[in-house]
């Protein structure tokens, strides 16, 4: 492990015998159209990618375990949101399904699996308005379950 935001979040959710397992690879950086984004690492239940755009600490995190598909993200400081907004993709739900979730900086899911393979997540944290959600730092790198 070489990128210490992913090593606290593996460290924080149980190291190898936790919920993301040991490691299966280094960390690896993330582009987004051509420009770096930020690292990913892949354990044994899941992977880890470290999202700095969404704040400089910004860890998401998907597992498995029993029969659930586990999501956790943060710390989104120094930014506070109102909201947050989580999209989950599957091979069986290839078009997404976006759910709101409560706000602050941080926060964690579960969805029971509905088939055997990855599920793939993106969170976005919101203000509400009168006019409706502003989005500022945009979706989070991805974070996505085992095959």
């Amino acid at each position: 492990m070489n990128e210490p935001h992913i090593y606290q979040r593996w460290s924080a959710l149980g190291g190898a015998g936790g919920w993301l397992g040991c490691p299966t690879s280094y960390t690896k950086d993330v582009y987004l159209n051509g420009a770096y984004a930020g690292k990913r690492q892949y354990f044994t239940y899941g992977t880890a990618t470290w999202s700095p755009r969404q704040g400089s600490n910004m860890v998401v995190a998907a597992w498995e375990d029993r029969g659930y598909a586990y999501f956790d993200w943060g710390t989104t400081a120094p930014y506070r949101y109102d909201s947050f907004l989580v999209r989950r993709t599957s091979a069986s739900d290839p078009g997404g399904t976006q759910r709101e979730f409560g706000g602050g900086t941080a926060g964690r899911i579960r969805v029971r699996e509905q088939n055997t393979g990855a599920y793939v997540f993106v969170v976005e944290g919101c203000d509400i308005g009168t006019f409706g959600h502003t989005c500022r730092q945009g979706w989070t790198l991805k974070a996505s379950t085992p095959n």
